[in-house]
């Protein structure tokens, strides 16, 4: 239980309801940082996981999938169905996965486009 506790599958049941902060909202309260590396993490997963989709639809039919084909249709439905509750499944790894980025994200991404602050000058030069 502790590992499914750490990885956010499942709540610590020694925190009150009360004091409990859902995964998303961790995420903005991250900042922009959390946000680039939320779509990050979301946009690797599925770029990869509908290649893959499709793959197994097509190692499991023996060629491409076709939606012209009844066959086929079933086919890319029961991808579809497998790709999409798979997806819901893992959310809360996916969301542990971006907050585990964030700092990364935040020093090698997000300071690239940070503008310098300025500093305030405590005397004027006349």
């Amino acid at each position: 239980d502790e590992w499914l506790i750490k990885f956010g599958f499942k709540d610590d049941p020694r925190i009150p309801e009360e004091c409990r902060v859902d995964m998303m909202t961790k995420i903005k309260t991250a900042g922009t940082a959390g946000i680039v590396s939320y779509a990050l993490t979301e946009g690797a997963f599925w770029l990869t996981s509908i290649p893959i989709a499709y793959g197994t639809v097509w190692a499991s039919t023996g060629s491409a999938p076709s939606l012209s084909d009844p066959e086929g249709q079933k086919a890319i439905g029961a991808a579809a169905f497998v790709l999409i509750n798979g997806a819901r499944v893992i959310v809360p790894a996916r969301i542990a996965l971006a907050l585990a980025i964030t700092p990364w994200v935040d020093d090698n991404i997000m300071s690239k486009f940070k503008k310098d602050e300025a500093v305030a000058e405590d005397c004027e030069v006349p």
